[in-house]
């Protein structure tokens, strides 16, 4: 008898471990204090760690945010079976939705205005953040400094833009319900040679000397000036000002440019400047080289140069420091069959080559980016800063280092606030060829440099088959990072990227399946990967092709990163 009981209870026990293993997990951010409802009914409140979690059945939430002094704040949440959401709420306070008026007369505040307008000219709702403000044809508001969602709604039509409001900047906000867009409007006074033509999407200007207001996208500049080369750009005016146009004299020219304005540049070893430099000549150039130098820089030269009467011969010279490895593109067999978060093995192909720090980033190297941004610096564990990596990092630490090392080098941010690849030109682009700044390696990036490129002998571990040798792990780290470099490097010159820390990658994690075979780039799925065994592990996993799924929040005493650049 007692058996019979003793197996119902186990039956009963197990029904209820199933029941849980479904539920999903919702981890909500918000301000201390905060009253947390969901479907209308009190679920608690925000303790001082500003985050608050819920277990829950899969389905969709009505979440209600209440707190004392702010407007309330409504948001749906998708809780799936067996998986992690996340919710973050930024309430606005109920006095921060001003008149300008009423802002001249605060004190201590810091505040930016914004006018809307619409075309065609009617009725308009505008709501802020979620709340409703007012209808109106035009509106001139006053708003604290921050970001803002703004939503402009006319019959049954709504437009959506995202404002940052700067402290004592004013922006106009055009609402085109023909075109079903929001642009930014911008005062732009041109400085041009005299007796000049200037037109804009061919329209031409009736007098150049006057300002002209432009919409936030993209236009066609065209200049006609006798004395200088023709002159045809699309730009996208990012704010009002004054625009000067780059115009070339009639002559034959070498313009070298350069990420850093005081290297030297040298054509056919005579010296013409610090870049960037715009080299006259009069005479044909057959076969000549531009050599770009600065110290602590890799050399850039440029072979095979021929200018003929007339021409010009741009140069865009990108110098990086020497200490960073080449990576040649290649191929190689990514992933492996015996887990399966990391298969099917994919035969990858990378048509570009890029440049990869030998080294992990140091708290030598993330403290300088802490004091010239004011960024608080992250905790050592008690166990030493200088050469050792720097650890208790997030991914959005590391994309900020990364952005900030780029603006340093004179190359364009790699990240946008939300996380996206930028372009040269700062849109966002799905293809790591044609971010310029420095990044987070993508997943295939690490693992081919881990297993040592084209020059791979095909180690278990990176660079090596003894663990000892070349990895900082469970058995030999005393439970603590180590300084970088101190074990042997891999093929490529490559050190701890079996061990010491992981490091963030920036894909986000998704099957191996969706990938793209060549120049693979994952931009859908959760989190964030992170590749690469830490001091705390032990063999099984320090293999190269290991990876983890972490939020882009999280952050711990073994994880770090290092930083790359697609070489153009």
């Amino acid at each position: 008898m007692k058996r019979i009981i003793i197996l119902i209870s186990l039956l009963f026990a197990f029904s209820i471990g199933l029941s849980n293993i479904y539920d999903g997990y919702l981890l909500i951010k918000a301000p201390v204090s905060s009253k947390i409802f969901i479907g209308g009914q009190y679920k608690g409140t925000v303790p001082e760690s500003s985050e608050i979690a819920f277990s829950l059945s899969p389905g969709t939430y009505e979440l209600t945010l209440k707190l004392e002094g702010y407007l309330d704040v409504n948001k749906k949440a998708v809780v799936e079976s067996a998986k992690s959401s996340i919710v973050s709420f930024f309430p606005q306070k109920v006095n921060e939705f001003k008149s300008i008026s009423e802002t001249k007369e605060a004190s201590g505040m810091s505040y930016g205005t914004v006018d809307i307008i619409s075309v065609p000219y009617k009725n308009l709702r505008i709501d802020i953040n979620g709340y409703e403000i007012g209808s109106s044809d035009f509106y001139a508001l006053a708003l604290v400094q921050g970001s803002y969602e703004i939503k402009v709604s006319m019959g049954g039509q709504y437009l959506k833009t995202s404002v940052n409001i700067e402290k004592d900047k004013h922006t106009v906000l055009q609402a085109d319900f023909f075109k079903k867009q929001i642009f930014n409007l911008y005062t732009i006074e041109f400085e041009l040679p005299k007796n000049s033509k200037l037109f804009i999407d061919d329209k031409e200007l009736s007098d150049v000397d006057k300002p002209v207001t432009v919409l936030d996208s993209r236009h066609k500049l065209k200049l006609e000036n006798e004395l200088y080369e023709p002159f045809e750009q699309e730009v996208v005016f990012d704010g009002s000002g004054v625009y000067k146009p780059f115009l070339i004299p009639i002559a034959s020219y070498v313009v070298v440019n350069c990420n850093l304005n005081d290297a030297q540049v040298f054509i056919d070893g005579t010296f013409i400047g610090t870049a960037p430099v715009i080299f006259e000549s009069r005479m044909k150039l057959e076969n000549s080289a531009v050599k770009v130098l600065k110290n602590g820089y890799s050399e850039y030269e440029k072979a095979g140069i021929k200018l003929g009467s007339k021409e010009i011969v741009y140069v865009q010279a990108q110098l990086v420091p020497q200490a960073l490895a080449a990576v040649s593109k290649g191929s190689f067999r990514m992933g492996n069959m015996d887990y399966p978060d990391i298969r099917p093995v994919l035969d990858i192909l990378f048509k570009y080559d890029f440049y990869i720090n030998p080294y992990e980033t140091t708290f030598e190297e993330y403290d300088e980016f802490c004091d010239l941004t004011s960024r608080e610096k992250p905790s050592d564990n008690g166990w030493g800063r200088g050469k050792r990596p720097v650890i208790n990092v997030s991914w959005w630490d590391a994309v900020a280092y990364c952005n900030w090392f780029s603006e340093k080098e004179g190359l364009p941010k790699a990240y946008d606030l939300w996380g996206n690849l930028l372009d040269e030109k700062g849109k966002i682009t799905f293809d790591v060829k044609k971010v310029i700044g420095y990044r987070l390696p993508t997943q295939a990036e690490w693992e081919y440099a881990a297993r040592g490129g084209q020059m791979s002998m095909s180690f278990i571990y990176s660079g090596s088959d003894s663990l000892e040798s070349c990895a900082w792990f469970r058995k030999n780290s005393f439970g603590m990072t180590h300084e970088t470099g101190m074990k042997s490097p891999n093929e490529l010159g490559l050190y701890d990227m079996s061990g010491n820390v992981r490091e963030w990658c920036t894909d986000r994690y998704n099957s191996y399946s969706v990938l793209e075979k060549d120049d693979p780039y994952e931009n859908e799925g959760l989190g964030r990967v992170v590749k690469g065994g830490s001091f705390e592990m032990n063999e099984m996993f320090l293999r190269i092709s290991n990876r983890w799924l972490k939020d882009q929040e999280y952050k711990d005493f073994s994880t770090g990163f290092r930083i790359v650049k697609t070489i153009q």
